[in-house]
């Protein structure tokens, strides 16, 4: 019986319904009505494959794949595809059952569910490669490939998503497979005779990101820190001087564009009246802000003179905003945290509520303050106090909201952020541009050093950290889980000279020895230690970025000089980063026997 045979195995292996729910994508509730036999499902649903790869990979992931293959009576060698049909006839007591073609047919469709599965068909279907795909765009073929590898996804460039549409659609007509594709998208055949009506669907069936929205956001923002400047000029290269303006002496301002008048006038008093500090907080949708491009300019040139005055900020960004908004308020704010002179905070102690308020405070000096419908903005009412007891007030408030909230962001440089984002003994999916520092055999990090050019002091602070990271992931690994997400260099770039090393203080490369015993010590670690997992990227989907999600916070590292990491606390946003290596790890999952085949091609 199903139920029965189900108990035996996680029983022998060890496991419960939600850790095999996790390595499906089952609901635990779901698998907990399988194993108790209020549900039989055929051994061909969806369902029993899933189960089937939960049950194969939750073994793999704990290294009881010689477990599993004992109870099932085969090979542990045996591929991975052919294990998990095994399961299934073991659970059904029937050796009949083999990957026929309702199996196929079923995970070929299952498979096409992600943008970067939909145009690799595509492509595949039209002859398109991507050299020729890049040319015929006039983009890069490495973003190409990024797309087509679900690393990227294009959803930020709604231009370049209808260029690549037609493209397709241009291509599969004249190669005369328009009812191939139209069937790939699933448009029905009724509509095969109404071209126009089947690029629309063909379109939106290509571009339905469906749950990797999530990732959008993770992605946007690694764009905007890996391609920052080195320093503040975003804010300071056009700025004109403080002008002497005279403003007028106005309590009360009305509106969008009387807030943005109390703002400029707020930000100049600042600046004259030299101040220590800015206590800043609005909830207000952020379109006062950026929708006026003379007005944000202003305020851009404003905030770089207050940065340059040595103004401190501390800014709240809001209570209830999602990931999405979230990313709005950090990257207009990117540049002014790289400066050091930001503190930000979120709130989540209040609850949405249908009014939302502005409060921006100059101690001393000004405060602007406002409170209206969320719903709208017009009409409006802002307020600009000078008077020194109202301020005093307005700061004992301020001080009392800042204790209810939480640091969003921290920003760390160099070396230093390496000994102070991760905490021992955490969880971590992380994602490099290169094979990792913990992971480097110690005396190829010798090998590396000698022939870095680097003074002793430098040397000895880079072998420090390679020791606490070294000890933090051995913690982490006995504890919880390490996952990397890393490109492996081709032969043409080792052989070359051309994959970087992890460290920013050097631009010294790999030697071939010295790749091949760092993807030595890497199978090694994997063998030994099962809560590693290693997961080889065909390209690399940042430049120069080192990613890491904890179980509290997302550290985000800028590699190219200076080295700037960036600390997001959010929930929202740490959620993001989540959804973003989830589907990662979908795509790119090997078992370990055959990881480990893929890696030993560089031994």
């Amino acid at each position: 019986m199903l139920s029965e045979k189900i108990k035996i195995l996680f029983n022998i292996l060890g496991a419960e319904n939600k850790e095999i729910a996790e390595a499906s994508g089952l609901d635990p509730s779901g698998i907990s009505r399988i194993r108790s036999g209020k549900r039989l499902p055929k051994s061909s649903s969806k369902t029993i494959r899933k189960l089937a790869s939960g049950i194969y990979n939750y073994a793999d992931d704990y290294h009881k794949t010689s477990v599993l293959a004992k109870v099932l009576g085969c090979s542990v060698d045996l591929p991975e595809k052919e294990m998990k049909i095994k399961i299934i006839s073991w659970l059904y007591d029937d050796s009949k059952i083999t990957s026929d073609d309702r199996v196929t047919a079923s995970k070929s469709k299952e498979t096409l569910s992600s943008f970067g599965a939909k145009l690799d068909a595509s492509m595949t279907l039209t002859d398109l490669s991507n050299a020729k795909f890049g040319n015929l765009l006039h983009i890069d073929k490495s973003v190409v490939s990024r797309f087509r590898n679900g690393l990227r996804i294009p959803k930020g460039n709604p231009r370049l998503i209808d260029e690549i549409c037609g493209l397709i659609y241009s291509r599969a007509l004249e190669l005369d497979k328009q009812a191939e594709l139209f069937a790939l998208a699933g448009i029905p055949k009724s509509f095969w005779k109404d071209k126009d009506e089947c690029m629309e669907r063909f379109k939106i069936w290509l571009s339905d990101f469906g749950t990797e929205d999530g990732s959008i956001i993770a992605e946007s923002l690694i764009d905007n820190i890996a391609g920052f400047p080195d320093n503040t000029t975003y804010f300071t290269s056009s700025r004109q001087p403080v002008e002497d303006t005279v403003f007028e002496d106005k309590s009360v301002y009305y509106g969008t564009d009387g807030l943005r008048q109390a703002v400029i006038r707020f930000l100049s008093e600042a600046v004259k009246n030299n101040a220590s500090e800015l206590l800043l907080y609005s909830d207000q949708r952020m379109g006062w802000m950026l929708n006026d491009k003379a007005f944000f300019s202003k305020w851009k040139s404003l905030m770089g003179a207050c940065i340059e005055n040595n103004i401190k900020i501390r800014i709240i960004h809001n209570v209830t905003r999602n990931a999405s908004e979230m990313y709005k308020a950090i990257n207009s704010w990117l540049p002014l945290y790289m400066s050091g002179m930001v503190e930000s905070y979120y709130c989540r102690t209040y609850q949405e509520r249908p009014f939302s308020h502005t409060a921006f405070l100059c101690p001393g000096v000004a405060c602007v303050n406002g409170f209206n419908l969320q719903s709208t903005e017009e009409p409006s009412i802002y307020r600009y106090d000078t008077d020194t007891a109202i301020l005093r007030v307005q700061e004992d408030v301020f001080e009392k909201f800042i204790s209810e909230s939480r640091q969003l962001v921290w920003i760390y440089s160099g070396i230093e952020a390496g000994k102070k984002i991760f905490s021992l003994g955490e969880s971590v999916s992380a994602l490099n541009f290169t094979l990792s520092l913990p992971t480097m055999p110690e005396h190829v990090l010798n090998s590396i050093l000698e022939r870095s050019m680097l003074d002793e002091k430098v040397k000895a602070e880079i072998f420090a950290q390679w020791e606490d990271l070294k000890n933090w992931c051995a913690k982490s690994m006995a504890s919880d889980f390490v996952h990397e997400y890393i490109k492996v260099a081709s032969e043409e770039e080792i052989l070359a000279g051309k994959v970087p090393v992890d460290l920013t203080e050097t631009s010294v490369t790999y030697t071939p020895d010295e790749y091949r015993d760092h993807i030595k010590n890497i199978i090694d670690i994997a063998e030994k230690h099962e809560n590693y997992r290693f997961f080889a990227l065909p390209d690399e989907p940042f430049s120069n970025v080192r990613i890491a999600v904890l179980e509290k916070y997302v550290s985000v590292t800028k590699m190219n000089e200076p080295a700037i990491t960036f600390v997001f606390y959010h929930p929202a946003i740490r959620d993001a980063f989540v959804k973003y290596f989830k589907k990662l790890k979908e795509r790119y999952r090997k078992d370990r026997t055959a990881l480990r085949r893929h890696l030993k091609r560089f031994l």
